[in-house]
C-alpha cells in the first residue's frame, strides 16, 4: 500500500506550456521518473488558485525549471502545486509579493508595515493602451507654486503713446489681487479610467 501511495504522487518538471485554445487555460509538458524510464505527458492542465493566472516559462540553459508535485492518475499527471527557484527575491516576515516568472524583475510587494510597492520597468494604470504619464504629487505642487510665485510678481513694461497723452514709457504693477492659491497635493488618490 505504501507503495502503491509513493508512486501515485511524485515530483516532475515543467518542460513546456502553452494556452487552450478554447479555453485559454495554461497547458504544461509535465516530465516526471516512473523507475528507470523518464515519463512526460503533454496538455496537461495547471491548476492553482483561481484568483491568479501564471504560465511558467521553459527551463533555461542554467537548469533552472519550474517543479511540480503532480499526481498519477490514469494517462494523466495531474499538478498539484509548482514552485521556481529561478528569479527569487528578499522576503521580510510577514510579507507577501506576486512576482512575474522572468528576468524583468516586475512585482507587487505587499509589505507587513502597510506599503504597496509596485516594481517595473513601465507601470500602467487602468489598462496598457495608457499614453499619459500621471504627474507626481511633490512636483506638480512645485510647479503651480513657482508659477503663482511668478504671477504674483509679474510686471509689465509699458510704453505709451504720444496720441494717449504725454508718451513715454512705465512699469504696470503686478495684478491688484493675488492668483488663486495652490491645493494641497494630497498623498491618497483614486485613479479612474
Amino acid at each position: 500500500m505504501r507503495e502503491a501511495a509513493v508512486s501515485l504522487i511524485d515530483f516532475g518538471t515543467i518542460v513546456a506550456t502553452s494556452l487552450a485554445s478554447a479555453t485559454r487555460q495554461v497547458v504544461a509538458t509535465i516530465r516526471g521518473n516512473q523507475g528507470e524510464t523518464d515519463e512526460e505527458q503533454p496538455n496537461q492542465a495547471l491548476w492553482g488558485h483561481a484568483a491568479i493566472l501564471a504560465r511558467p516559462t521553459a527551463p533555461d540553459s542554467n537548469g533552472g525549471e519550474c517543479e511540480v508535485i503532480f499526481v498519477r492518475r490514469g494517462d494523466e499527471l495531474v499538478p498539484l502545486a509548482s514552485r521556481d527557484l529561478r528569479w527569487q527575491v528578499d522576503l521580510s516576515e510577514g510579507d507577501v509579493i506576486v512576482r512575474s516568472l522572468s528576468n524583468s524583475g516586475s512585482r507587487i510587494r505587499l509589505q507587513a508595515d502597510g506599503k504597496v510597492i509596485v516594481e517595473g520597468d513601465t507601470v500602467y494604470v487602468g489598462d496598457s493602451t495608457a499614453t499619459e504619464a500621471i504627474a507626481l504629487g511633490t512636483a506638480l505642487k512645485n510647479h503651480l507654486t513657482s508659477v503663482k510665485t511668478w504671477m504674483d510678481t509679474h510686471t509689465h513694461i509699458l510704453t505709451i503713446s504720444a496720441q494717449a497723452g504725454a508718451g513715454g514709457t512705465g512699469t504696470a504693477a503686478p495684478p491688484s489681487g493675488a492668483s488663486p492659491s495652490v491645493p494641497d497635493i494630497e498623498s491618497r488618490h483614486k485613479v479612474e479610467n
